[in-house]
């Protein structure tokens, strides 16, 4: 078997050519190997490695560092564990020297001079003790990260922009693991880690790697505020624009609603915009005396967002008739993850009628599925459904500071067959550079509830209905499912997105 190994050259002349000699001596199956000389340090290291992956012929890469020492038979231990279970979309070999994940150290102490005795003998006991041992931990590091293309382009690989040095695999990892993939070490395969050769000597030249560092941290932590944040609550700003003299029954909504948000197991801060001051408990309360429309109430809460920009991981703006549940929005954090930093994961309205029966309010007047958008990731489907208002969002850090870029915080308007409430929920796609999607195969745990129920059994101005019933609705839905290529699609576990939230971080 042929696979495509990658070493960039990086101020390790040092360990260079022992990592080569016993990358020739100890690799079992046929290789090619490309030498990228970065020692002018015109390119991050995330853009080498997301070029040669993307470049490279083989379903297998290896992306090496320069001060690994290789066991025997490495390579055919690891390739062994991806070719048994396909879901395997990236690992690494066990390492004695300096490796950060627990997962990946080998109960080993090297001596000072790593001898080609020492790594068949250290290669040898792996084997043995742990042999056909696979440990999943998407937490490894990529000292020898063997990977599977075809994930990783499905996933739309590395972000070298966002990532240039450090933190790219761990933020890949976490998005192959919310895909359903496996990530994790294969404890009978074995190498020898010296550990940051480059790194030392680029602090030398005065290369701030802690600067870096710590941005990478800080991206991670905007971008999935769920897992980033690790020991501390995920930080939930939910603003509500609420109209006291419109429907008196609205103020008894609003109170269900900010109980249910208080339920949420986040840092949770809830703001009523509302054109007088009124008494709610659970709430900070921002009464506007000067609204010349009620229509621009919704847009007043855009200041509140761009002003705590800083404060937050999680921003919620909804309608004080929107019912979101916890489990919706675990849901949100975990469809939202695996998809483009653009791409928002969307949550979908449904009302009650009298009977109990379930009908779908943003299913009407024509709006339908796009078959031509639907996408896979790895255990899910996601597809663009044509109505793109859902009565609220939800957006990351990293997705708030892009609409704020985009002309966000503009006056009321209409545009299309939107109105001015309905820009006020539905902006972020519609002119802040974001893309709406649904997650279809896991639809039920993306639904809220709207609780006036406005529009069940009533007729649009068009002329139909303006909701439609979920039977109907979900058949639909299946048909779209049956439309995608079922050979292509792993059917999901069975477990809900919530149940499944941190379960591996």
């Amino acid at each position: 078997m042929t696979f495509d190994i990658l070493i960039v050259q990086y101020r390790s002349e040092s360990t260079e050519p022992r990592c080569l000699e016993t990358l020739s001596k100890f690799t079992k199956n046929r290789f090619k190997l490309m030498l990228y000389d970065n020692n002018s340090g015109t390119r991050t290291l995330t853009s080498i490695w997301d070029d040669f992956i993307r470049q490279s012929q083989s379903e297998f890469i290896v992306l090496a560092n320069p001060d690994v020492f290789f066991g025997p038979d490495w390579d055919d231990k690891c390739l062994q564990a991806m070719r048994r279970d396909p879901m395997v979309a990236a690992c690494t070999p066990a390492a004695t020297g300096e490796v950060v994940s627990k997962q990946q150290r080998a109960p080993l102490q090297p001596p000072e001079i790593i001898t080609d005795n020492w790594l068949i003998q250290s290669a040898l006991r792996q084997a043995t003790t742990e042999k056909g041992k696979f440990i999943v931990d998407p937490r490894i590091n990529a000292y020898v990260y063997v990977i599977r293309k075809s994930a990783y382009i499905e996933l739309g690989g590395f972000d070298a922009v966002t990532f240039p040095f450090y933190w790219q695999e761990t933020e890949l990892n976490f998005r192959f693991s919310r895909a359903g993939y496996k990530v994790g070490c294969v404890r009978d395969a074995y190498v020898h880690h010296v550990g940051r050769v480059s790194t030392r000597n680029a602090e030398k030249e005065g290369l701030n790697t802690s600067r870096i560092y710590a941005a990478g941290v800080a991206a991670l932590k905007r971008r999935y505020p769920d897992w980033a944040r690790i020991g501390e609550k995920t930080r939930v700003l939910v603003t509500i624009p609420h109209l006291v003299r419109g429907d008196a029954s609205r103020l008894k909504m609003l109170g269900s609603i900010i109980r249910e948000y208080r339920s949420f197991p986040y840092d949770t801060d809830i703001f009523v915009v509302s054109d007088r001051k009124i008494g709610v408990h659970g709430a900070t309360m921002f009464p506007v005396t000067d609204m010349n429309t009620p229509m621009k109430l919704p847009y007043l809460t855009r200041k509140l967002l761009s002003d705590k920009i800083d404060q937050y991981d999680l921003f919620i703006y909804a309608e004080d008739d929107i019912r979101i549940t916890k489990q919706a929005v675990a849901a949100f954090l975990h469809g939202n993850s695996i998809l483009g930093r653009r791409e928002v994961c969307g949550l979908f309205r449904y009302e009650v009628d009298k009977t109990a029966k379930r009908y779908y309010t943003d299913a009407h007047g024509g709006w339908k599925w796009d078959p031509q958008s639907i996408k896979r990731v790895g255990n899910f489907l996601f597809a663009k459904f044509a109505n793109l208002h859902q009565g609220c969002f939800l957006l990351t850090n990293e997705q708030m500071r892009i609409v704020l870029r985009n002309n966000f915080t503009t006056d009321p308007h209409r545009e299309g067959a939107y109105g001015f409430l309905e820009c006020a929920a539905t902006d972020p796609y519609l002119q802040c550079g974001l893309t709406k999607y649904m997650c279809v195969s896991h639809f039920s745990d993306f639904l809220i509830q709207h609780l006036s129920g406005n529009y069940t059994n009533r007729e649009g101005w068009w002329g139909g209905a303006h909701s439609t019933e979920a039977n109907m609705f979900e058949a639909e839905s299946r048909g779209l499912l049956r439309g995608f290529n079922s050979r292509t699609f792993r059917k999901d576990s069975g477990v809900s997105l919530a149940d499944q939230l941190g379960t591996y971080y």
